[in-house]
């Protein structure tokens, strides 16, 4: 009797959860509208995964393109539709009330017609976006968002592409083969690789995150727990690896 779960099964189950959560998020929390992901604030209703989310725009802010249809879903003052960024970042200095538009108001909305309807400019940075705003038209279509991460379109999403771009890049160090080497399990490479950097969490390490516990070694309990102390001082482990060594 066949269970009906294979590779193509679990695939699909999971892009309908992937599905779902996203129809959530946009429903939940940013009220049903996902251009609100730019405006809508942090809430104590929301779980912790949502408002972290809420609060990892600023650095996902440049990735998302907006392309100017209807006007509808982008908003003058938070969108990404114009070279110079975030217009409420680009008018430093400036607020709604100077500049005379609204906080929440959209593109749509600037729009009569068939020409931009805009308060007086009151800086060279405004007129440079009211320049720029001339070369764009409200058209019957939906505003659209190109995926840019790096800065040219991308059709598709990549995980080792935003890695290689909120990583920093360092030095290669001489000793990585001896942690990453192929048929090792990634498993245990990954956790010499943490005990070599010293990220752990020993005891040491968890009394400076300012958390209270017994600072004493959870195995022989005679000196403080350290790296240094369970691979070079540690009665207690010291045993393990002279029993392990010598089979």
């Amino acid at each position: 009797m066949e269970s009906g779960f294979g590779p193509e099964t679990g695939m699909d189950s999971l892009l309908q959860t992937a599905v779902y959560l996203s129809k959530w998020y946009t429903t939940e929390v940013l009220e049903g509208d996902m251009s609100n992901f730019w405006v809508i604030n942090t809430k104590q209703k929301n779980s912790w995964l949502a408002n972290k989310l809420l609060r990892l725009r600023a650095t996902a802010y440049d990735w998302i393109k907006h392309q100017v249809g209807n006007g509808e879903r982008t908003y003058f003052w938070t969108s990404n539709w114009s070279p110079f960024g975030k217009i409420r970042d680009y008018l430093q200095g400036e607020t709604t009330s100077s500049v005379g538009i609204q906080s929440t108001v959209t593109l749509a909305e600037l729009w009569e017609e068939d020409h931009w309807v805009l308060p007086p400019a009151r800086s060279e940075s405004q007129v440079r976006i009211y320049t720029y705003l001339s070369t764009l038209q409200i058209v019957p279509f939906e505003d659209t968002m190109q995926w840019m991460p790096e800065g040219t379109p991308q059709q598709r999403y990549s995980t080792r592409m935003i890695y290689d771009v909120l990583r920093q890049e360092a030095p290669t160090v001489p000793w990585h083969k001896q942690v990453w080497f192929g048929g090792g399990i990634p498993k245990h490479s990954f956790r010499t690789w943490l005990m070599v950097l010293n990220r752990c969490p020993t005891r040491d390490r968890i009394l400076q995150w300012g958390l209270s516990t017994d600072g004493n070694c959870l195995l022989c309990n005679a000196a403080p727990e350290s790296r240094d102390h369970i691979y070079y001082a540690c009665a207690f482990s010291s045993e393990v690896w002279i029993n392990i060594s010598g089979r």
